[in-house]
């Protein structure tokens, strides 16, 4: 009798939180109880999965093109797949096709679900950024006028925030019963390491790739504030490289003379947990995120958090009782309160009201498959 068929696709994957997620969706499917189905794992690369090895009915498919083009996206996810199905033996039988990157592609399975991860098309963006952000105005237009096509054609929408699911409830008209909110995991077993040489100044670290709409600026703006008011004692810990990219770059040119920044690169996950630790507080001032991972992460160490003062901020800090939420245009006030960290001075924390999420709702991949396969 022929297996039934999963496809995960997630040929835009390669770096970051996307891969990790598509990470943590493999480690589920790898379970014995998934065994009587034929999974295949549609890729941008082969060589991101040759360190772990994976049961016999896990199949990868490699798609290097994939990250070319929005042209090549769309012909794979709109035209192509559609071919696939049709023309590969290997795809008889599909009976839960999963694009884990916001895109529904034109296919046919007995059940469909989209990954929808960007919050790109409700992104409030000032009239300056028009020139300074083009490639983000780009992102969210796509994101709103063409990425949304076919999304009724599935049984479920996934999305990792509540805020989002309102969102999406509300622009693309779909039933909140077919969106399953599925918070990220938080993971465990990190508090044992320790840097050897602990920070003996006040630290601010914020850990996030070099992006556009992770406003490392008003950081950078923040700490010549303070510098102006003749606060000298502390340091910002950014996770960027001088050539990582053109932003990179510029932050570097911009900021790279005061002497307070410290662009110390990527970090792997040991070293930021590291940081979390001995750093003074966490910054996230992120003006465009679904979930802020760093956020749900740092709440276990009980430090103070200044974080942008967004919705996906506030569902992810949940109740704690160190945090503040700050404009995320402002770098006075950013200054204001981290001059209050550096001093050592009473800040005066928000409470943040945490609303009970309603079903459909999954708080890991297992409880999640239950509810896409069955």
């Amino acid at each position: 009798m022929n297996r039934k068929t999963i496809v995960i696709s997630a040929i835009n994957y390669f770096e970051g939180g996307p891969l990790t997620i598509l990470m943590d969706c493999l480690n589920e499917l790898s379970s014995a109880k998934y065994s009587y189905f034929k999974i295949i794992i549609l890729v941008h690369k082969l060589s991101l999965f040759e360190e772990k090895k994976y049961p016999g009915n896990i199949l990868f498919r490699e798609f290097p093109k994939s990250r070319k083009s929005y042209f090549f996206r769309l012909y794979y996810e709109f035209i192509y797949f559609n071919k696939l199905i049709k023309s590969d033996s290997s795809f008889k039988n599909v009976y839960l096709w999963f694009s884990l990157h916001d895109i529904s592609p034109k296919i046919k399975a007995e059940r469909r679900a989209v990954y929808w991860q960007s919050p790109s098309p409700f992104y409030k963006a000032n009239f300056g950024e028009l020139f300074s952000n083009t490639k983000l105005f780009v992102h969210s237009f796509l994101y709103r006028y063409v990425l949304q096509f076919n999304h009724k054609s599935n049984d479920f929408i996934v999305v990792q925030a509540y805020w989002l699911k309102q969102k999406v409830s509300s622009w693309f008209n779909i039933p909140k019963d077919k969106i399953v909110v599925a918070q990220p995991i938080e993971k465990k077993g990190w508090r044992e390491v320790g840097l050897k040489r602990p920070n003996v100044i006040p630290t601010f670290f914020y850990p996030s790739l070099p992006r556009t709409h992770k406003n490392f600026t008003v950081l950078g703006e923040a700490a010549e504030v303070l510098l102006k008011q003749g606060i000298t004692n502390f340091q910002i810990i950014l996770t960027l490289d001088e050539n990582d990219n053109n932003l990179s770059r510029s932050l570097f040119n911009k900021f790279g003379g005061v002497f307070q920044i410290k662009f110390v690169g990527v970090l792997d996950k040991k070293t930021v947990f590291e940081y979390y630790e001995h750093c003074s507080a966490l910054v996230f001032p992120s003006r465009l995120e679904t979930w802020g991972l760093p956020i749900s992460e740092f709440r276990d160490f009980q430090k103070p958090m200044l974080v942008a003062d967004l919705p996906y901020a506030k569902e992810t800090v949940g109740a704690y009782d160190k945090v503040r939420f700050l404009d995320s245009h402002n770098p006075q006030e950013w200054a204001a309160v981290m001059r209050k960290v550096i001093l050592k001075e009473k800040i005066d924390y928000q409470k943040n009201e945490v609303a009970e999420i309603p079903t459909p709702k999954a708080e890991n991949w297992e409880e999640l498959f239950t509810i896409l396969l069955e």
